[in-house]
């Protein structure tokens, strides 16, 4: 059977009021758009677009993904479908040696990514379930529930909480957020009897800034719980997110955990204030920067990256990069960061949701 492009797939979903794209005989069929009206938007047909918009923006690979929904499948109940949990047999009917670990995580990832597909999903829970060496839900020990219950448990410890207990009070909304979001237990907040108050607080802190990375798998599951975040608390939110993401590119996106070493500049020349990257490449010699914002980047910051670039400031380590990259949560954080890529030895990453976590120049 003649095989048919992405391009005309879409043409004939668009154009069609049924989704067949091949005759009796097995031969392609498509409409002749001159002829055919365009299908206005019901319960069974796809209002028309823009194919080639759509091919620019979210590129040929996820438009296929798209129309692995968007095709009628056989007459089954059993199919990958968005928005419910798959069963588990037809995980096993592809993939027969699956383990129970791997296929409840490929449940999980695949509805936080309804867009994925099924073998991406298994790679990515198979790359998941490797990385982690254990579940990431239903862990067992003591859940932790809300801001008043992190104080008790910990207290019950022994700790110090004197310090840590009224930044606790004074966060609660951000706190009680990620506690909802996330499941925290006891054991991931590194405290000990013999920690001064200003330790402990520095162990609960640093665990709400760690354990996301390890508990989020995708990135439209991390850009969902920074919404709440930043819904709970939006000042101080800011910061944990930007803390938050740094350390889930490091452990979630491919290759980054070789980019871990940051890199400190003191303030020199005309820069406004001393900087440090969030990673650096040792291969290329390029510093990366990771923010999760929607909008332009600090300016301030940027002058600061080219006077490093173009004066060869040399970091405390002693190295000197030659050029700086940028990395968004998503496309539109990077289209909105475009200019970046005008500047000498400047680049513009994003990680697109709805793939395994994979850092796409702009």
């Amino acid at each position: 059977m003649e095989k048919i492009t992405y391009l005309e797939c879409i043409q004939s979903i668009t154009y069609r009021k049924d989704y067949t794209m091949f005759d009796k005989s097995g031969k392609r069929k498509l409409p002749n758009k001159t002829n055919s009206a365009p299908v206005t938007q019901s319960r069974s047909s796809t209002a028309p677009f823009d194919v080639m918009r759509l091919q620019q923006t979210i590129g040929n690979r996820a438009v296929g993904q798209l129309l692995q929904r968007a095709i009628k499948k056989g007459r089954t109940n059993k199919t990958y479908k968005a928005g419910r949990k798959i069963n588990s047999d037809i995980i096993t009917k592809k993939y027969p040696h699956v383990s129970q670990t791997v296929i409840e995580e490929i449940q999980r990832v695949h509805l936080e990514e309804p867009d994925m597909t099924l073998k991406a999903a298994y790679d990515l829970a198979e790359e998941n379930v490797r990385k982690s060496g254990k579940r990431v839900v239903g862990r067992g020990g003591g859940k932790i529930t809300d801001h008043t219950d992190l104080i008790s448990k910990l207290s019950l410890l022994g700790a110090d909480m004197s310090t840590a207990a009224l930044y606790i009070t004074n966060h609660c909304s951000l706190i009680d957020t990620n506690l909802r979001e996330l499941e925290f237990l006891v054991s991931d907040f590194k405290v000990h009897p013999s920690y001064s108050a200003k330790q402990v607080k520095t162990a609960v802190t640093d665990a709400f800034m760690e354990m996301p990375s390890k508990l989020i798998r995708t990135m439209s599951s991390f850009n969902s719980f920074a919404e709440e975040e930043v819904a709970a608390e939006k000042s101080t939110s800011s910061a944990w997110k930007g803390n938050q993401f740094e350390q889930w590119v490091d452990v979630n996106v491919k290759s980054f955990s070789t980019r871990k070493q940051r890199l400190s500049f003191p303030k020199t020349g005309s820069m406004s204030k001393a900087r440090d990257s969030d990673g650096y490449d040792s291969k290329t010699n390029e510093i990366w920067d990771y923010k999760h914002v929607s909008g332009p980047v600090d300016v301030d910051q940027v002058k600061d990256y080219e006077y490093i670039i173009q004066k060869k400031v040399k970091s405390a380590d002693n190295i000197a990069p030659t050029a700086v990259n940028y990395l968004f949560p998503d496309l539109s954080a990077a289209q909105a960061n475009s200019g970046l890529k005008s500047k000498n030895n400047f680049n513009v990453w994003y990680i697109q949701p709805g793939m395994s976590p994979e850092a796409k120049k702009l």
